[in-house]
């Protein structure tokens, strides 16, 4: 049997399988209670953010977070792009006796175009491979956010336009959300 860590990183909440798990601690209950303190303040922090100052690109889908996930892999798989990972929070979440909305992270990339940009900025490892998120919001709306190219040149110090060559990704994502009928 695996274990799973909460991750609570820049107010982001996450679930990650560990190693075999042990006997529950005494204090199991505490980290439970921990950790639901913890997503609750990362809402918090999150919702405290401004709009305008979110370094996020965000659209609304008229699919529900499933076919909005499967467009996009689509979209990326047939313009080339490798799809390394959809990771569903939602189920790790279920496994772990949470409960979660809908939401899937697609980690998608093209090697030949990232590597040179991390071989002359390694920092950038910590962006790419590139990552859309897929969730559900309160009432039920889908909507996909990614971090765009102008955002992680601003996040990593590099001059405007270094990060041009990923571009096409973002508009490649906003055609494909836009395409998207509403669900039958």
């Amino acid at each position: 049997m695996r274990g799973l860590v909460v991750l609570a990183l820049s107010g982001v909440i996450g679930l990650s399988a560990c190693g075999p798990a042990a006997e529950p601690a005494t204090g199991a209950t505490s980290v439970a209670t921990d950790a639901a303190t913890d997503a609750a303040n990362a809402a918090a922090m999150v919702a405290s953010v401004p709009a305008g100052n979110a370094p996020l690109n965000t659209l609304d889908s008229r699919a529900d977070v499933a076919r909005t996930t499967e467009a996009l892999v689509a979209a990326f798989t047939d313009k080339g792009i490798t799809v390394f990972s959809v990771i569903d929070h939602a189920a790790a979440a279920s496994e772990a006796g949470l409960a979660m909305p809908p939401t899937r992270v697609i980690i998608h990339g093209n090697p030949a175009a990232g590597t040179p940009l991390m071989q002359a900025h390694p920092d950038l490892a910590l962006d790419l491979p590139l990552r859309v998120l897929v969730r559900e919001e309160p009432d039920a709306a889908t909507r996909v956010l990614w971090r765009g190219p102008a955002a992680m040149e601003r996040m990593q110090g590099l001059p405007n336009g270094m990060l041009g060559r990923l571009a096409p990704v973002d508009a490649l994502i906003r055609n494909t959300v836009a395409g998207l009928g509403a669900d039958p």
